[in-house]
């Protein structure tokens, strides 16, 4: 049985949606389709009149909406009458975007409705070169409160929203270019496919926020914080991303109790920044940005098109494994958890770390491209090694050739392994040539043991004087078998690392 969440009032009466109704058409013949609300009352409209005449007065951190709750149709009614009558400000217009958009800071419009309104050039905080000098009581002061505010479709081109509070607030195909967002609270904010060329979000935090698919082209994000933010498909041409942290981190208790009175279950450590698919192009800037962290962990950016972006710029050594490789990790090793989901998961990993092997590669970078490409390795073994589990037998070779690369060179990219497997192969068969020849000929010292098994090692079998058949001529034509195995591995380790083949 069904129960009513507390709070929450039941489905309007017919009579207020036929109202309601009547209203929006009302307002769409007055040219203003983006009107949905009722005619705020005389007493209301007198009241917002004399709080927008209110001159602000930056010394003393007074604004005509200071800590005034806002609501839609207040919004509407301020928009219909804003300068006069003359209207919101329409940013395809070019010659209004020099015209002053509503003053609405210090406004408290947490949880409000304002989806698809005309907000462009709206002023929701101090700017530039006033923040520059304020305090942070001032700062505070006049950002404006969005706080799970609805904003999806609303046009917010030009605004200038500096330190405001947009905590879990819903700005999908919002349209943000050329808005100013720079030190504004979006954590855990909705912006998927939000419009954001060019706009800056200097300092903004963006931590556990929703961008997926958005536009980002030549935005500022310089110092943002985007931990656990997710980015999948977004594009990021052109943007600058200069000292930003896109790596997990664990947030401060401050910040965290900020963040559980707009959504209580935010958790207080963050993975990396989703990179999945994400853009990018030779104008994108990493400058000092900080991609991964060795506890709270790395970006992902499996598929991400890199599009020649300077990778020579990000500390690669923050990184140890990427953010696909520690989710397809967790997910393994979780209790109960499918096998194909997890080879799915692994599978990704591994395709992320050859993709950005494969980018540092180009770029000349290629003992961290030797890094990631070993990653790759190690993480195909464990998919082998998955679907060995479920049953699938014609992985038992594979998975046996990838784990005696593993062992003996790790693929190419641990050259002391095979120069360890030379040692103990050599000695391992001096000690037998030794042993063996203490009761029965050729009884040999240590030195020719050791000279017999260098040459057994490197094929020369039938220079030895070991009696055919003996257990001496055996061991020798084994260790000939596998010097022929390590030497060959050994010549493909030095075409690769030193011909790139």
């Amino acid at each position: 049985m069904s129960q009513e969440r507390p709070g929450r009032a039941g489905p309007p009466p017919a009579t207020a949606l036929r109202e309601a109704g009547e209203w929006r058409e009302r307002w769409s013949a007055h040219g203003q389709p983006w009107r949905t609300e009722p005619e705020i009352a005389a007493e209301r409209q007198r009241s917002l009149a004399e709080r927008r005449a209110v001159v602000p007065n930056l010394a003393r951190g007074v604004f005509p909406f200071s800590g005034m709750a806002l609501t839609r149709a207040d919004v509407e009614w301020l928009l219909a009458t804003h300068e006069q009558g003359c209207g919101p400000v329409v940013w395809d217009e070019e010659g209004q975007r020099t015209r002053e958009g509503l003053d609405l800071r210090g406004a408290d419009l947490h949880g409000v409705d304002l989806s698809g309104l005309p907000l462009a050039r709206l002023r929701g905080g101090l700017m530039e070169h006033e923040w520059r000098t304020a305090t942070k009581a001032l700062l505070e002061a006049a950002a404006i409160h969005l706080e799970q505010a609805d904003l999806s479709h609303a046009h917010l081109e030009g605004a200038r929203l500096e330190g405001a509070h947009l905590e879990e607030a819903r700005l999908g195909h919002a349209q943000l270019a050329q808005a100013n967002l720079s030190f504004a609270y979006l954590e855990g904010a909705y912006l998927s496919e939000a419009e954001l060329p060019g706009a800056m979000l200097l300092g903004a935090q963006l931590c556990g926020a929703l961008l997926t698919d958005a536009r980002l082209e030549g935005a500022s994000l310089r110092n943002a914080m985007l931990a656990g933010a997710e980015l999948s498909g977004a594009h990021l041409e052109g943007a600058r991303l200069g000292e930003a942290r896109l790596a997990g981190c664990r947030l401060a208790a401050g910040e965290l109790a900020r963040i559980r009175r707009w959504r209580p279950d935010f958790s207080a450590e963050l993975a990396g920044a989703d990179l999945v698919g994400a853009f990018f192009d030779a104008a994108t800037t990493l400058d000092d940005a900080i991609l991964g962290d060795a506890v709270y962990g790395a970006v992902s950016l499996a598929d991400a098109r890199l599009g020649g972006v300077n990778l020579a710029v990000v500390r690669w050594e923050l990184v140890p494994e990427l953010g696909d490789e520690r989710a397809a990790r967790r997910l393994a090793g979780e209790e109960g958890a499918k096998d194909e989901a997890a080879v799915h998961e692994l599978r990704i990993a591994v395709r992320a770390n050859r993709q950005l092997a494969v980018a540092l590669q180009e770029q000349g970078m290629n003992e961290e491209a030797a890094r990631y490409a070993y990653r790759a390795q190690v993480l195909q073994r464990s998919v082998l090694w998955r679907q060995l589990r479920r049953g699938d037998t014609h992985t038992l070779g594979p998975w046996l050739f990838s784990w005696l690369l593993n062992l003996l060179g790790g693929y190419g990219y641990r050259m002391w392994r095979i120069l360890a497997a030379y040692g103990v192969v050599v000695s391992a068969a001096t000690l037998a040539y030794y042993l063996l020849g203490l009761h029965a000929a050729p009884h040999l010292t240590w030195q020719v043991a050791l000279l017999s098994s260098i040459t057994a090692f490197h094929g020369r079998v039938f220079s030895e004087q070991f009696a055919p058949g003996s257990a001496q001529a055996w061991v020798a034509a084994g260790e000939a078998i596998t010097g022929l195995i390590v030497e060959s591995i050994f010549i493909a380790m030095l075409a690769q690392r030193f011909f790139g083949k």
